[in-house]
């Protein structure tokens, strides 16, 4: 069986989880096996569900990364493609509160998780969305701007052309043009 996934979200992924983060001497995946959780002081996410909801930023982002610590780090306790789109939900509200690279740059790296650990439909849809705010990210002002616009360089031509036409609608739609 071949397993079609997206080049563009290979490299995210990779490059989220494995990378160090920058001014620290680890990165996400050591973290996660350390059982190090990404936020300061994790709560109980269900205390976090009513701030979150009331558009509290800070409670929006723990539960994002609350969800990503449990999708790399929980083994088989988990439904980790449910995690992760509930975690996302929560990041995508923090990152449309906010001109944050932080913020948009974890939906996009939760995205290419998504699109990696889903098949059919979902992994292209979540593949789409994932290159739609990358474009994004490439075209602001921001300090990841330039290595978005690289990684999109390679790697865009690899895409399904269908991933690549699901993409332009979402961006439209995040954009508010459509």
């Amino acid at each position: 069986m071949t397993v079609d996934v997206s080049d563009v979200c290979c490299h995210v992924a990779q490059a989220t989880l494995f990378d160090r983060i920058p001014g620290k001497d680890f990165s996400l995946h050591d973290m996660s096996m350390a059982g190090v959780p990404y936020c300061e002081n994790p709560a109980d996410p269900l205390a976090l569900i009513p701030r979150a909801a009331r558009g509290d930023l800070a409670a929006q982002r723990e539960i994002a990364e609350q969800a990503l610590y449990y999708v790399l780090s929980e083994g088989d306790r988990i439904d980790r493609p449910v995690t992760l789109a509930e975690g996302l939900m929560f990041a995508r509200m923090a990152a449309s509160q906010t001109d944050d690279e932080r913020d948009a740059m974890r939906v996009v790296m939760m995205l290419s998780l998504a699109s990696l650990i889903t098949v059919g439909e979902a992994s292209t849809d979540y593949a789409a969305e994932c290159i739609a705010r990358l474009e994004m990210v490439a075209d602001g002002a921001t300090t990841m701007a330039e290595a978005a616009a690289s990684l999109l360089a390679r790697c865009a031509e690899q895409e399904k052309p269908e991933t690549l036409m699901i993409a332009r609608q979402y961006r439209d739609r995040l954009k508010g043009d459509a």
